[in-house]
């Protein structure tokens, strides 16, 4: 190497260990003092020191000289249109970045999603096979259709229970009538064995009929006749035989036909020409209607009131109440004589068990 190249050379050297760190550069000792003396290990070892503190120093600086640098010289060497040109590639190529972008994040489009910028075309609206109003009324009447059986259902099998009931009653008061009318019978023989006479027990039951107007009449037995339920000609009732009642008959005796009706009679009149008093109306008998009203009582059926009604019972007064006064037809053939006791040809007054046969055309 020449001479100048050697004299250059110096310099990079010098800046090189200038470069290095502040903490490994050792002052240098003022003027007059000796330069105390390195061993022999120092010295062999400072070529290795000074090459990693290069090698440290450049992989600190390099990227930093890099990231600096690489800028400034890219700017400095771009002309005018140069940049234009690289501004328009740019914004051009920036929405198709976005959008391979966007499609990779959300990945493939879904069927119903919108497209932007692409309009879809307008559904067609789905026209319903029936008004909603009239799909309403449907509903409602299905409903009310599937309560109505319900109810029926519900109906029929409280029907077949009453009726259950209905007839074990009517078996136990048929034994009953049997036992009593065995009874009786067996009374009246034993006393014609005996040479005496069997005088049966007084009538507990009468059946009233009215058989005159009330035109000219007394106020006591026309009070008699509204207090007895006796309204209108041919209306009939029944009446438990007291001493109260027996005076009341005395009272008003020559416009009433009366007896003493059998169990037969009284089924007749309750069956065919029975009708119940419900809040003041006359409404048809049924077992409904007598097991609602006289059930309390231990009556829950025709048979039971016709028992009641029959045997005089402890509830004869609310059974006897129940019962609607009794509307009859005029007897077949008309009456004989109206203003003649029965006892003389005529029609009013007490006619005993002959009642029935008067009763049996007026039904």
């Amino acid at each position: 190497m020449s001479e100048p190249e050697k004299v250059e050379e110096a310099p990079k050297t010098e800046v090189m260990e200038a470069t290095t760190s502040a903490a490994d550069a050792k002052p240098t000792p003022p003027e007059g003092v000796a330069k105390p003396e390195e061993s022999a290990e120092v010295k062999a070892e400072k070529p290795h020191v000074a090459e990693a503190k290069k090698s440290h120093v450049a992989k600190a600086k390099k990227p930093h000289v890099a990231k600096a640098k690489k800028p400034h010289v890219a700017k400095a060497k771009k002309s005018d249109a140069a940049k234009g040109d690289e501004l328009d590639v740019a914004e051009a190529a920036v929405p198709a970045t976005t959008e391979t972008e966007g499609s990779a994040k959300t990945g493939p489009e879904e069927p119903g999603a919108k497209k932007k910028g692409k309009k879809s075309p307008p559904k067609e609206k789905k026209v319903p096979k029936m008004p909603e109003k009239l799909k309403y009324k449907l509903i409602l009447r299905v409903g009310r259709r599937k309560a109505e059986a319900k109810r029926k259902v519900a109906e029929r099998l409280k029907y077949l229970r009453m009726k259950k009931i209905c007839i074990e009653h009517a078996r136990k008061h048929l034994v009953e009538y049997k036992r009593a009318a065995k009874r009786e019978i067996s009374l009246m023989r034993s006393a014609q064995k005996a040479g005496n006479f069997y005088v049966p027990a007084e009538p507990k039951l009468a059946f009233v009929v009215r058989i005159r107007g009330v035109n000219g009449i007394h106020p006591k037995p026309r009070k008699t006749l509204q207090l007895m339920r006796l309204l209108q000609i041919n209306n009939g009732v029944f009446v438990r035989l007291t001493k109260a009642t027996l005076n009341m008959l005395r009272l008003i005796d020559p416009y009433i036909a009366w007896g003493y009706p059998s169990l037969r009679t009284v089924r007749r009149l309750i069956y065919k020409r029975g009708f119940c008093k419900v809040r003041g109306q006359r409404l048809p008998l049924s077992n409904e209607r007598i097991q609602r009203r006289l059930g309390r009582f231990g009556i829950v059926c025709v048979e039971d009131l016709v028992h009641e009604i029959y045997t005089v019972g402890p509830n004869f007064k609310p059974a006897s109440s129940f019962l609607w006064r009794f509307k009859l037809n005029n007897p077949t053939g008309g009456f004989r004589k109206k203003g003649r006791h029965f006892v003389e040809g005529g029609d009013f007054g007490n006619r005993e068990n002959y009642i029935n046969k008067l009763l049996k055309t007026m039904i």
